[in-house]
């Protein structure tokens, strides 16, 4: 292009139709469970207009004269909404020990 070739130029509106945003959700759980000891770990992630998340755990440990016993559990639930969709996750661990003395 010669520069007595720009009164032939056009100004050119550039327009994006992308969409942005959505709906995202993440859930992850986990647990152990041994003689004496157990964890339970859980996590929910929600992104979104309108969003709900939650996470439950719950580590039971008993020790008797007679028996072991350890009980680890974890929930996770995300949900979330946006113009554009929904995502919803959910996670469960549970982990058991069950032993004689």
């Amino acid at each position: 292009m010669v520069v007595s070739d720009l009164e032939f130029c056009q100004l050119i509106k550039l327009e994006s139709n992308i969409i942005t945003g959505g709906a995202s959700t993440s859930a992850s759980t986990q647990t152990y469970s041994s003689q004496g000891f157990g964890y339970a770990q859980g996590d929910a992630i929600a992104y979104g207009d309108t969003t709900f998340s939650s996470a439950d755990t719950n580590t039971n440990v008993v020790n008797t004269s007679t028996y072991y016993s350890t009980v680890s559990l974890a929930n996770a639930n995300a949900v979330a909404w946006d113009s554009n969709g929904s995502s919803r996750s959910s996670s469960t661990s549970h982990s058991y020990f069950y032993g004689g003395v």
